[in-house]
């Protein structure tokens, strides 16, 4: 097989992927994603979707592992930051977490996703004026978003701003 023909067989490979882990069949993803893997181990972007999957099923030492790879393949990728930066929250990793948001900023600074995520680390460290500046700084980005609303008015609630979070 020649060069080519494996870009497109990978490509179609993922592509199949993509849409079994979107459909749900995580069994079917997670195969397809090895697969591709075993053909091109140092892919990051199935390393980082694999790690997605481990994580959405609750294997986060193998998330942590795999989107930590991906991240050491193209660490200029903002989103596997972010995606590893959720997995270390999860895994109670939070000053590891929250370097991995620092460095995603750095990277993609316009990205709502970095603020929502760091406003929601520092509600778990109960920081709750630090919570409440990144979620204003996701709400001038996305103002209609409701999400950010109800996160904002938990803000305020752990500071002890009452009025405000019933706004």
């Amino acid at each position: 097989m020649n060069e080519q023909e494996i870009i497109a067989e990978v490509q179609a490979m993922m592509e199949k992927a993509v849409a079994s882990h979107q459909m749900g069949d995580r069994r079917a993803a997670r195969s397809l994603y090895q697969a591709v893997l075993e053909k091109v181990p140092r892919y990051s972007h199935a390393r980082n979707l694999l790690g997605l999957l481990a994580h959405q099923e609750g294997r986060n030492d193998v998330a942590e592992r795999l989107i930590g790879s991906a991240v050491d393949l193209k660490p200029d990728d903002a989103q596997y930051r972010l995606n590893l930066a959720r997995v270390l929250i999860d895994m109670g990793k939070l000053t590891e977490a929250h370097a991995m948001l620092e460095s995603a900023f750095e990277l993609a600074p316009q990205l709502s996703e970095v603020f929502l995520l760091k406003g929601n680390l520092m509600m778990e460290l109960g920081s709750g004026e630090e919570a409440f500046e990144q979620y204003c700084k996701v709400a001038e980005i996305e103002p209609d978003n409701p999400v950010i609303q109800n996160n904002l008015g938990n803000a305020c609630k752990l500071m002890g701003r009452y009025p405000d979070a019933l706004e």
